[in-house]
């Protein structure tokens, strides 16, 4: 969205973004694919693309794991209970003041 100031209406703006997006990606695409075709020839130490992609897919299956796991234990948020409320509301906590 380079320079859309010059551009006066809305329907336009709107023309001219999504035209610059799908060139942004088409220019992604392109470079992925170049990416992709350099590491085809190029064994690394890891080793070839099919090794690469497999052990990728079992990187994400460990951490949707852990994931699920983190997601089980979520903590307790409650209001807070004041746990000697009824105690409280009785009149027998009045005779300190009265010693006093």
């Amino acid at each position: 969205a380079r320079h859309l100031d010059t551009v006066q209406t809305y329907e336009w703006k709107l023309k001219w973004r999504a035209q610059l997006e799908k060139l942004r990606a088409e220019r992604a695409e392109a470079d992925r694919a170049r990416r992709e075709r350099q590491d085809d020839n190029r064994i690394s130490l890891v080793g070839t693309r099919e090794m690469k992609n497999q052990i990728a897919s079992q990187m994400a299956g460990l951490r949707d794991q852990t994931r699920k796991r983190r997601n089980v234990m979520k903590p307790k948020v409650s209001a807070f209970v004041e746990p000697f409320a009824d105690i409280r509301a009785s009149d027998d906590d009045e005779w300190n003041h009265e010693v006093q």
